[in-house]
């Protein structure tokens, strides 16, 4: 996964608004709410927000395929009824890390909210193949 070394990048080089930012915008995320449009905007900022804050061209430069990868997954399932919501948790753990400026636990936070919507995707795929 690209996104957690990006986090764990962006633990040592983000700045302080960055930080802020991305703490903001995990704390904003009230997925319980059913409201889609803000939570994706939360969670766009979030992910946008980790890779500017790398200070690594190639990783900036993912920005559009994670906003894709985003759109995707809220189109097809994120807010389902039958599935997990966005986690407002495991968003937070990484903002938190990179708070703390503690890069191997924002790789790992990061790394087990993407396992987690990895299995989500598979979940989906599996019963729309049916």
């Amino acid at each position: 996964f690209l996104e957690p070394a990006a986090a764990e990048l962006a633990a040592h080089r983000a700045t302080d608004t960055q930080r802020a930012i991305i703490l903001d915008a995990a704390g904003t995320m009230h997925p319980e709410t059913g409201d889609v449009a803000p939570l994706f905007h939360a969670d766009c900022t979030f992910h946008v927000t980790i890779l500017e804050a790398t200070r690594n061209q190639v990783m900036q430069q993912m920005r559009q395929l994670i906003l894709t990868m985003l759109r995707v997954s809220y189109e097809y399932g994120v807010m389902r009824p039958a599935h997990d919501p966005v986690s407002r948790a495991g968003h937070l753990k990484v903002a938190e890390a990179i708070a703390r400026h503690d890069g191997p636990a924002a790789r790992d936070a990061m790394a087990t909210m993407l396992s987690r919507n990895a299995r989500m995707a598979q979940a989906y795929w599996s019963e729309v193949g049916e």
